[in-house]
């Protein structure tokens, strides 16, 4: 039986929490903002450069979504002619390094997840929940019980679940079961 639209082989969901569950790339969006535009502003009064404020839409998309987060300080400052010292994991958050730059967005990342919260994806947690109660919810607690789906009696009141413990006996009362032994 498929389950919730998937092909039949599929047996299990994993889901990404951060995107796919939860709305946080515009969190993320803010923060790289945030971070590369405090950067860029101090940049340009030291150096005088023109300040060109990091693009929440075009470079997010184009430099940093879907990176590692060194990664993503370096691809962006690389595609503003900036080459910046690696650092390393002992830099501070206020290092004028790839990973004090890194460490200082995921700083300000946090405080706004602690902040603000983070908003979910109404149809994801939908899905997440009916794919919960989908036919692997048996399976998973007959490995856990180290038994055969086979050897399994499923009880259950509602259609998806009794569809999904595949059922050879469909009673309206479990008493019945007593009056047919």
């Amino acid at each position: 039986m498929a389950v919730h639209g998937l092909p039949d082989d599929i047996t299990s969901c994993l889901f990404d929490l951060d995107g796919v569950l939860t709305q946080t790339a515009k969190i993320h969006a803010a923060a790289w903002k945030q971070t590369f535009d405090q950067y860029l502003r101090k940049r340009s009064q030291e150096q005088g450069e023109k300040f060109v404020p990091f693009d929440k839409a075009d470079d997010y998309d184009q430099y940093v979504d879907g990176k590692p987060r060194y990664d993503s300080v370096r691809s962006f400052l690389e595609s503003r002619g900036i080459k910046l010292s690696e650092g390393d994991k002992h830099d501070t958050d206020g290092a004028e390094t790839i990973h004090g730059i890194g460490d200082r967005k995921n700083v300000i990342v946090l405080g706004m997840i602690e902040h603000d919260g983070v908003e979910a994806y109404d149809g994801s947690v939908r899905f997440a929940k009916a794919a919960k109660e989908a036919p692997d919810t048996f399976l998973a607690g007959a490995k856990a019980l180290g038994v055969e789906p086979a050897q399994t009696a499923v009880f259950e009141d509602a259609l998806v679940g009794v569809q999904a413990g595949r059922a050879d006996v469909v009673v309206e009362d479990l008493a019945e079961l007593l009056a047919a032994s």
